[in-house]
């Protein structure tokens, strides 16, 4: 996930120094197989999805949050972070 949305790269575009990368896990969680699987085309469906940062998104989650309204809305990659289910391990 990127502040421009979740896309599918490989590390080696991702080294450059200008660039913060950090990694991370989902907490105290342990997945069996089925688990794993399931996740995984989770994040397929979310690529697929081509979720992005838009101005418009970014106010009615505002909204919803500010306000408490009954409106649903794709999860942003901030919320994700910061959403406390996941632990960094490793950060350059």
């Amino acid at each position: 996930m990127t502040t421009s949305g979740i896309t599918r790269t490989d590390f080696f575009s991702l080294c450059n120094p200008m660039l913060d990368i950090g990694l991370y896990r989902i907490k105290d969680i342990v997945l069996n197989e089925p688990q794993k699987e399931n996740f995984a085309k989770y994040i397929e469906n979310s690529l697929k999805q081509q979720i992005k940062f838009d101005w418009l998104g970014i106010f009615k989650v505002f909204l919803i949050k500010k306000f408490n309204l009954p409106l649903s809305h794709r999860a942003t990659p901030a919320e994700l972070i910061y959403s406390n289910k996941f632990e960094l391990i490793s950060y350059a």
